[in-house]
């Protein structure tokens, strides 16, 4: 499997890169058609399927939109069987009080933030990179 397992190495080497805009999550119903806009996520449950999109396209579209965010992407190619990368963040986050969600793609993890406070939230993941207790594996 492609990408980097080693904690210690994943977290030495974290970078985060915001994308350009706001994003939204939109509950479609089960069995409903994917609407025809650029999709950022899709992530289909018995309960229907979740789109992550542009703000401004789900408000063009009429959409029932929630969680405004800023997207956050992990700039390290972290393998699908790597542990701890998520977990490290995501209480990197929560020890400042940040509200996250998390969707992991094939190459990189992506993280959705409140935009106001998607600057706090790249200084403590980058905060990481600099506590070396956390690489050792």
């Amino acid at each position: 499997m492609a990408g980097e397992t080693d904690l210690g190495t994943l977290l030495e080497s974290l970078d985060v890169r915001q994308r350009e805009g706001t994003y939204v999550y939109v509950n479609l119903p089960p069995g409903a058609p994917l609407p025809d806009l650029p999709l950022s996520a899709v992530v289909t449950e018995v309960e229907g399927t979740t789109i992550v999109l542009r703000q401004s396209d789900a408000e063009e579209a009429g959409m029932d939109a929630e969680f405004p965010a800023a997207w956050l992407t992990l700039a390290v190619h972290s393998s699908l069987e790597a542990v701890g990368l998520t977990a490290s963040v995501s209480a990197a986050l929560a020890v400042v009080g940040i509200p996250c969600n998390i969707i992991a793609g094939f190459h990189h993890d992506h993280l959705l933030v409140p935009p106001n406070r998607a600057e706090d939230a790249i200084a403590a993941i980058a905060a990481l990179r600099d506590r070396p207790e956390l690489h050792e594996s």
